[in-house]
């Protein structure tokens, strides 16, 4: 958000930096899961590198199953429609850099990681 970094650096920065807030929130969600669960730290580490891409952490935090990673989606869209726009957005800006208002995208992926919070245990 600084105003000395190019507009079109910013635009290919950001979304990897809100994808990294969103995993994070998946990953808070995994640890907590397994730990109360018993798993051994050892365990959840090397669940948690297997799942290697964002939707493979997600399907990991939300189904406990990195397999399901096409379900995640669908679940999003069952809590809010808005967030599971923000995480398909944030997979693709990834990659492309982000086109629109870099200043929502913060704000829709802040939501978006409270939401996992606020509904993963």
């Amino acid at each position: 958000m600084d105003g000395a970094v190019p507009e079109e650096v910013a635009a290919h920065v950001v979304p990897g930096l809100c994808r990294t807030a969103v995993e994070a929130a998946f990953t808070e969600a995994i640890w907590r899961t397994h730990v109360r669960a018993g798993h051994p730290h050892a365990q959840i580490e090397a669940s948690i590198a297997a799942a290697r891409e964002t939707k493979e952490r997600a399907a990991l935090a939300v189904f406990g199953d990195p397999a399901r990673r096409n379900e995640v989606i669908g679940l999003l869209a069952t809590w809010n429609r808005g967030a599971a726009a923000t995480f398909k957005q944030l997979n693709g800006a990834t990659h492309t850099g982000h086109k629109g208002d870099l200043r929502s995208l913060v704000d829709r992926t802040r939501f978006l990681a409270g939401l996992i919070r606020e509904r993963l245990p």
